[in-house]
């Protein structure tokens, strides 16, 4: 059981590709964006699997993170994060093309949920259950048929809100989406695939949990 904070120059170990930290006693925060400002100090282009969870980590994760050109999974779940980057200005308005898991559930992550997350061409899996998030759910914009989101999880936040007329809308491999235990109002997805004249497509769904949204 390993405990206490990770060296921060791990992370810029020049071929690091997999770091797997799960179920020990890690403390302290990640790197900011501020510590790889200075051009000595680069996290590890090949970085692609990012595993931390149920350790007690604290703080934000800051954008290098998002900006990783070769990241393909950040397991998170079962820490005290609070924030996450603005992605709109730190990575371009948009994650890698690489991403395909991002999993925070159960941390105490506040603030609003980021368009850009849902707006991957290869992410497959959003995890953000059990956090703080709150405001409406965003407005997506994608090209028809690019999405291959299989499953999405924000149940026990605090979102609020009408869903958005295009929210899940091109979500053709939808095989679970989870909103309960939030402030969600209104009706669910009328305007899903509006343009075609019919319901949004979901031939995969196996789960949709809606129950206990109340103002």
């Amino acid at each position: 059981n390993f405990v206490g904070p990770l060296q921060t120059k791990m992370w810029t170990l020049p071929s690091l590709r997999f770091v797997y930290l799960s179920n020990n006693t890690l403390t302290g925060s990640l790197p900011t964006d501020e510590f790889f400002s200075d051009a000595s100090a680069t996290p590890s282009r090949y970085l692609e699997d990012i595993w931390l969870d149920s350790n007690s980590f604290v703080g934000p994760i800051d954008g290098w993170i998002f900006q990783l050109p070769n990241i393909k999974q950040l397991i998170a779940e079962r820490n005290q994060f609070s924030s996450l980057p603005d992605i709109e200005l730190c990575c371009n308005g948009s994650i890698p093309d690489t991403f395909q898991t991002l999993d925070l559930s159960q941390n105490i992550i506040n603030g609003l949920l980021p368009a850009a997350l849902f707006q991957g061409i290869s992410i497959k899996y959003i995890y953000l259950d059990n956090n703080q998030f709150n405001g409406e759910l965003p407005t997506l914009s994608y090209l028809p048929g690019s999405s291959v989101i299989y499953d999405v999880w924000l149940q026990n936040n605090q979102l609020s809100g009408r869903i958005p007329d295009n929210f899940a809308s091109d979500w053709g491999n939808l095989v679970e989406l989870s909103l309960e235990n939030n402030r969600l109002t209104g009706e669910m997805f009328s305007g899903c695939n509006a343009t075609k004249g019919q319901p949004a497509a979901w031939p995969s769904l196996a789960v949709l949990s809606a129950d206990c949204n109340t103002d």
